[in-house]
């Protein structure tokens, strides 16, 4: 029954003033505001904290963390300077997962919080380092590729690595180098990786390879556009610049 914004003030062309503000959706009466510092990155919505996440282009990020319910700061610190979309946030324990580059941190949104714990790439195609792409939460577990398609499952509290995964023939990245996009199903059952190339599906729980697929003939490199998948309770849908394909989800 509540929104929160964040709002921004202008006086003649400029910010003047940005401010976090939450309001009743019944009755739209504003129950708080809290000041906001500059450069609105991101925002994440946790048990009883509200995290947003700031930060000028090129400049470190900060994490603000408010209560949810009075608008007052819990706590404020630098964490780390990486971009706003390869941030996530885990509620249960308390911690903000943020990727840059080869390196995965987990900072804890208490008042005491440090960095937690950092979780290192594993190296890529060609002994080149390999980069962190989106980290996806479920529960206290973080799911995340890195660009030489080498799949992890990393327990948010503690930063240990339950599982590394990736397709022993996998086919190579394109030169834009990126990682995989990570989704699961909504039961949680299976983790989904989907590449310029390929589709691949994972056994959540073990990291076993359950299935691949591609439309794309062994010799091509060409690349249409980036797979798309969208998973339901017994098929995934996988969108390629060739077509749409439904696929089950089985287990077997």
């Amino acid at each position: 029954g509540i929104v929160w914004l964040a709002v921004e003030a202008r006086s003649g062309g400029r910010a003047r003033r940005r401010t976090v503000v939450a309001h009743d959706i019944a009755s739209g009466r504003e129950l708080w505001s809290s000041p906001l510092p500059a450069g609105f990155r991101t925002a994440h919505l946790l048990g009883d904290f509200l995290v947003v996440v700031t930060g000028a282009d090129g400049e470190p990020r900060r994490c603000t963390v408010l209560d949810r319910r009075t608008g007052r700061t819990r706590s404020a610190r630098t964490c780390g300077s990486g971009h706003a979309e390869t941030a996530t946030a885990v509620a249960e324990p308390a911690t903000l997962v943020a990727a840059t580059g080869s390196t995965l941190r987990g900072y804890a949104l208490t008042a005491s919080g440090g960095t937690q714990w950092k979780v290192k790439a594993k190296g890529g195609l060609d002994d080149k380092s390999a980069y962190f792409g989106v980290p996806v939460p479920r529960g206290r577990r973080i799911y995340i590729a890195d660009t030489s398609h080498v799949v992890h499952r990393i327990d948010a509290g503690s930063g240990e690595v339950e599982w590394r995964a990736q397709p022993s023939d996998a086919l190579r990245p394109t030169a834009r180098n990126a990682a995989p996009d990570v989704s699961l199903t909504p039961d949680g059952e299976v983790l989904l990786c989907a590449g310029d190339f390929e589709a691949d599906a994972f056994d959540a729980a073990e990291g076993t390879l359950l299935w691949r697929f591609t439309d794309l003939p062994p010799s091509s490199r060409k690349v249409a556009r980036r797979r798309r998948v969208a998973a339901g309770d017994r098929h995934v849908l996988v969108v390629s610049g060739r077509g749409v394909h439904a696929l089950p989800l089985d287990r077997a």
